[in-house]
């Protein structure tokens, strides 16, 4: 399934008249759900897409029975109105996540990690308690984590018909380095007219014996 918006020249501040796909395919087992995100332009702009899924995948009110690893040496700190500076070590945020580590045991983060690596390969893992397993493998250089602490939609119900409160989820979003305009040193976000932009991520599900 592939989804299409048309941005016009102007359209969120940005020059350009844009086009954007969203390209959604399950593939065969183990369980994988492929996402393809893509954009064009007829002016140089700047272009950052991320995809913004939220998961738990205990069904349970909260992540509380997690675990959570992610392939980063660094990481983004942020100011007091949350913009990011540069990169230091995950152990400078106490964030260091090459090693699985329960979520509850985490400080508060909302955090731009710098992937290692490059093209397609595993940047994150997440294990629920009850033996559900994501590998979230993707082309991007940076992967925005939210521990989801401010959740909160009631009165609205959600898939198991209560409300969201927080820590339902914790967000999972390949990016390019945000506010990277700012940044000489941050990879680049312009998009210039004839070059495709494209990012791609792949989520594959497994079960494995309950922790």
């Amino acid at each position: 399934m592939t989804l299409r918006l048309d941005l016009p020249d102007g359209a969120a501040g940005l020059p350009g008249n844009r086009v954007i796909r969203a390209s959604y395919r399950l593939a065969p087992p183990p369980a994988t759900l492929e996402i393809t995100l893509a954009a064009e332009t007829d002016a140089l702009t700047l272009m950052n897409l991320a995809h913004h899924p939220y998961w738990n995948l205990d069904g349970t009110a909260t992540t509380a029975g997690h675990r959570l690893s992610v392939a980063a040496d660094h990481i983004l700190p942020t100011d007091a109105e949350n913009l990011p500076l540069a990169p230091v070590p995950v152990e400078t945020l106490t964030l260091d996540l090459r090693a699985p580590r329960p979520l509850p045991d985490l400080p508060p983060v909302d955090h731009n990690f710098c992937l290692s690596g490059s093209g397609l390969r595993p940047v994150a893992q997440l294990t629920g308690a009850k033996g559900v397993h994501l590998d979230l493998h993707s082309d991007a250089p940076g992967l925005q984590v939210y521990d989801g602490r401010a959740l909160q939609s009631a009165p609205f119900p959600g898939l198991t018909g209560t409300p969201y409160g927080a820590h339902a989820g914790v967000a999972l979003e390949p990016q390019l380095w945000p506010d990277a305009p700012r940044h000489a040193d941050f990879p680049p976000i312009t998009l210039a007219p004839g070059t495709p932009w494209r990012q791609r991520s792949a989520v594959h599900l497994t079960r494995r014996p309950a922790a």
